[in-house]
């Protein structure tokens, strides 16, 4: 079941977020699309989109910065509308998308006991298909699921871009 929380940030920091995202360098290819130069070239290949990860516990990444305290922030508001006290960051990904744009269907983790929060940074036409049920990107709005779900980032079609945080929280 995928959980719908509405409004957790003003819309004025969701434009501050994505002008610090837009001055990032280190954008890097979807995992698992870009990982071979042919499928950067091969026109018969989605473009998957681009992530940037700011914080990962297990792979050793955490970058200073704003967009963790921004990312800190929507978990902390997110989990305590669902009333949950108790939970450990686990990774902050931020999601960057254009026409045309399809993800891999994917879990966040193979193991029970996470949750993954998709939060929308504008409102467009791209979204989220979580499970085989697809949600359009809401500004200020968190989706949250299970995160060993099967989900996957379509980007828009009329709309320029997309823009996302993937935040995935172990319970404690």
């Amino acid at each position: 079941m995928t959980e719908i929380i509405d409004n957790v940030l003003p819309i004025s920091l969701n434009k501050k977020i994505i002008k610090t995202l837009l001055s990032e360098s280190t954008w890097e290819f979807e995992e698992g699309w870009g990982q071979e130069y042919s499928n950067v070239i091969d026109t018969n290949i989605p473009f998957a989109g681009m992530n940037f990860a700011t914080f990962n516990g297990s792979k050793n990444i955490n970058k200073p910065g704003a967009l963790n305290i921004y990312a800190d922030t929507i978990a902390e508001l997110v989990m305590d509308k669902l009333n949950i006290k108790k939970f450990t960051v686990e990774r902050f990904n931020w999601n960057y998308y254009t026409p045309g744009c399809v993800a891999n269907s994917h879990k966040d983790t193979a193991e029970d006991g996470f949750l993954s929060i998709l939060y929308s940074l504008e409102t467009c036409d791209g979204g989220i298909e979580i499970d085989g049920l697809f949600f359009k990107d809401i500004s200020s709005q968190a989706k949250v699921f299970k995160s060993n779900i099967n989900h996957r980032g379509i980007g828009p079609t009329k709309d320029k871009f997309r823009f996302s945080a993937n935040i995935v929280v172990k319970i404690d």
